[in-house]
């Protein structure tokens, strides 16, 4: 059974993971292409109706909250992603800010805008802070950071859609629907664990296909990701329960189980799908 780690040191330079595939572009001040990180959109991370992926939002997300200027390591306790809107220009930009900050936690809210002004995405996220700088190698960490925003540079390197790439898979398991994310270079985080954004992957895919077995069509707009726990083992097998609402879209709740540590429960998801009986609208 694979044991927690109990700090925030980085163990995993990432080099593989779908946090720099997907198009992000991490520039320093004064940069032309525009000033802190931004996400170069292109076909791969988009879906057939133009919206962008939500695994991919989740991914972006994760990563843009280094943009709110904390200036301490932390770790996600939870993220919500919340899609709002296609987008009509070339790239999405980030404004990042802290609600809370706390002498443990804080909490940070992102808007994602296209360079165009259309409102794509928003999100809400609380983490845990460090218990004190003086017990981090501060310098080390830094150096880590600057060597891994160098993987950003704005080029999308996905061979294909999102959950393709990470292998995330769908099955049956005691009657059941089910869906399946290996651990493996794509999906690891800097701790050795399943990361944070990628989880919005298999959220998105179980709630949707899990709705759509139900209503014939289903798309994912929201989701509530809670850690519980690291996810250090692998597979992790998604188990969505659908709750049709009055209104004809549905919530689903979604446990993520990790096969490799004694089926632990890692992740409760919660998510809002729009059914094929309340079709998905754009608005500007």
């Amino acid at each position: 059974m694979a044991e927690p780690r109990p700090d925030l040191t980085f163990t995993h330079p990432m080099v593989e993971n779908v946090v720099s595939k997907i198009g992000i572009h991490a520039t320093e001040p004064g940069d032309p292409c525009g000033s802190g990180m931004h996400l170069h959109l292109s076909p791969a991370v988009l879906e057939d109706d133009g919206h962008v992926d939500f695994g991919v939002l989740g991914v972006f997300f994760d990563m843009a909250c280094s943009q709110a200027g904390l200036n301490s390591p932390f770790l996600h306790q939870d993220i919500s992603v919340h899609r709002v809107d296609r987008p009509r220009g070339t790239k999405l930009l980030v404004d990042a800010s802290v609600a809370r900050r706390g002498g443990r936690s804080a909490v940070v809210q992102i808007d994602v805008h296209d360079d165009v002004g259309t409102r794509v995405a928003y999100s809400c996220q609380q983490l845990r802070l460090a218990p004190s700088a003086q017990e981090h190698d501060l310098d080390a960490m830094q150096a880590f950071r600057d060597e891994f925003f160098r993987q950003f540079d704005g080029v999308c390197r996905l061979p294909g859609r999102l959950h393709d790439t990470l292998g995330l898979s769908r099955g049956e398991r005691e009657g059941n629907e089910v869906w399946w994310l290996p651990l493996g270079p794509t999906s690891i985080n800097g701790f050795g664990g399943l990361h944070g954004g990628v989880a919005f992957s298999l959220i998105g895919d179980a709630a949707s296909g899990s709705a759509a077995s139900r209503f014939g069509s289903a798309k994912t707009t929201s989701a509530l990701v809670r850690y519980l726990a690291p996810g250090l083992g692998g597979p992790f097998r998604a188990e969505p329960l659908v709750m049709p609402q009055a209104d004809g879209d549905a919530i689903v709740r979604i446990e993520v189980f990790d096969e490799g540590a004694d089926d632990q429960l890692i992740i409760l998801g919660e998510a809002h799908v729009v059914t094929q009986s309340a079709p998905l609208t754009s608005t500007r």
